[in-house]
């Protein structure tokens, strides 16, 4: 039985200063912006994995099942001091911004595992595995103006409530062959099937359910070459989901020319990552030589 725990905390304070200007065309008009900012921030995180695992009688039969857990927290508090000028038809407009920013996001995870491996003649191993999980995050952000030396006018416009549920199914068989030590190869799938629900509370209501399906192939080769010299191949294809930030849809104009807000719409980044190493080590000269190849492409990238 393995039990692993891991606890951290972080807590952040920054202040700072920005300013911008933007052109509509050459020659034309700018716009401007000096903003001051006071922004302090903490959480947590809290991660548990327990995992358990017997072996059989006969040489690489194993059994294991696990099950981990994460739970997040994180809170800031962020003040604006800002002054901008926009030019429409060669007149100028000035515009001032005061307010205070409250934005909670909390977040858990449980998933598990179980995998069975058995052995198929002297020198491979074949493995089954089914992985589910469910992640569920929750943000609130609430927006407040300055009136009277007071941030004490709520602005819905730049609030948001919204909750986002990850629910994952993944089940996979792989091949490892190991003729010696110097030679291993190992490949397999894994099939996933996940849903994407984002609901967003306030300041309306609104859900968006996304189901996904992958498969997932991964491949790993080891040779040594020789006594100093050792050869690595790896490729495995993977997703990526949106965080709560990147699908919460509330504006964020802390910076007017540059207004962004997040899409609840937003799909899965389907990834393939090959990597390739080669290695020398002379340990009587201490002489050493290493050389990396990383190649990554991404659909629906965010």
């Amino acid at each position: 039985i393995f039990i692993i725990p891991s606890i951290s905390f972080q807590t952040n304070s920054a202040n700072g200063y920005s300013s911008g200007q933007s052109f509509y065309a050459v020659n034309d008009s700018l716009n401007s912006s000096v903003s001051l900012t006071d922004r302090n921030s903490n959480g947590y995180n809290i991660r548990n994995n327990i995992m358990y695992r017997h072996s059989f009688p006969k040489k690489g039969r194993t059994f294991s099942v696990g099950f981990n857990t994460t739970f997040t927290k994180n809170s800031s508090e962020n003040i604006l001091d800002a002054a901008y000028r926009f030019y429409r038809s060669g007149a100028g407009f000035d515009s001032l911004a005061n307010r205070f920013t409250d934005n909670l996001m909390n977040g858990n995870t449980i998933g598990g595992t179980i995998a069975y491996t058995e052995p198929i003649g002297k020198n491979a191993i074949l493995q089954l595995e089914y992985n589910p999980s469910v992640q569920k995050n929750k943000a609130d952000q609430q927006t407040f103006e300055e009136e009277n030396g007071k941030y004490s006018v709520f602005n819905p416009l730049l609030s948001n409530k919204f909750d986002n549920t990850v629910r994952t199914h993944n089940a996979g068989v792989s091949y490892r062959y190991n003729p010696n030590r110097d030679n291993m190869l190992m490949f397999g799938v894994n099939y996933q099937n996940t849903i994407l629900e984002s609901d967003r509370i306030y300041p309306s209501v609104s859900s968006v359910s996304q189901p996904f399906s992958n498969f997932l192939p991964r491949l790993m080769w080891r040779r040594k070459i020789s006594a100093s010299a050792n050869f690595m191949m790896f490729y495995r294809a993977g997703v990526n989901f949106p965080s709560i930030s990147q699908l919460q849809d509330v504006l964020s104009n802390s910076t007017p020319l540059r207004v962004s807000i997040g899409n609840p719409e937003l799909k899965q980044a389907y990834s393939h990552y090959l990597m390739g190493r080669y290695s020398f080590a002379n340990s009587k000269t201490g002489r050493s030589f290493f050389a990396n190849i990383f190649a990554q492409t991404t659909t629906d990238y965010i």
